[in-house]
């Protein structure tokens, strides 16, 4: 009888020991599964983080673009023979000629607000004609740039961004592109009211 007992009791601990390594391996299971929860939690954060990043890069591009599109008058220090730079500009490259380009004070505040670190800057790389097309004449002359917005909020574990753009715009004086006697004269958009694009 003694025997019987222990033989009994012997299988009850291995029982035991079954079920302890079943709830293990089910712990291990749910914990991996979290975990997968949790990283399919983070990457769709990532993605939507650098749509984010990459709408407000471009929407400050767009910004720093329609400066040559409103119906009042360009700034005074708005020269496109210069390359102008957003007022604190890192300036890495030493190429900006002056801090005074500007975007619209909404986007603006939105920016600082989430705490991002925008710079943007607009390059003047010429005048020639324009491409074919747009019901232009043949001989119509244009102005080039180019316009670069990098966004970067990486400190609040955000999106980081970097936007170019080419622009041209025609020059609503010259339809010649000899006409004009000096650089300075074709890169200066003070002397127009407006300029359509």
């Amino acid at each position: 009888m003694i025997s019987g007992n222990y033989g009994k009791t012997k299988q009850q601990g291995a029982i035991l020991l079954i079920s302890i390594i079943f709830l293990l391996l089910l712990s291990m299971l749910a914990l991996g599964t979290m975990r997968s929860g949790m990283l399919e939690i983070l990457m769709a954060g990532n993605e939507q983080s650098r749509i984010e990043a990459f709408e407000l890069a471009a929407a400050v591009n767009e910004s720093v673009i329609s400066r040559w599109q409103g119906g009042g008058a360009t700034e005074p220090s708005f020269k496109t023979d210069q390359t102008l730079c957003s007022p604190g500009h890192t300036d890495p490259d030493s190429e900006c000629d002056a801090l005074t380009l500007t975007i619209d004070t909404t986007l603006s505040s939105a920016i600082t607000s989430a705490g991002a670190v925008n710079e943007y800057m607009t390059h003047y790389l010429g005048e020639g004609q324009s491409p074919p097309g747009f019901g232009e004449e043949v001989n119509t002359c244009a102005f080039y740039f180019d316009t670069e917005a990098d966004y970067d909020n990486s400190l609040n574990k955000q999106g980081v961004s970097h936007q170019s753009e080419g622009v041209f715009i025609i020059n609503p004086v010259a339809k010649d592109c000899s006409g004009l006697a000096t650089q300075s004269d074709a890169g200066d958009l003070d002397k127009y009211s407006h300029i359509g694009l």
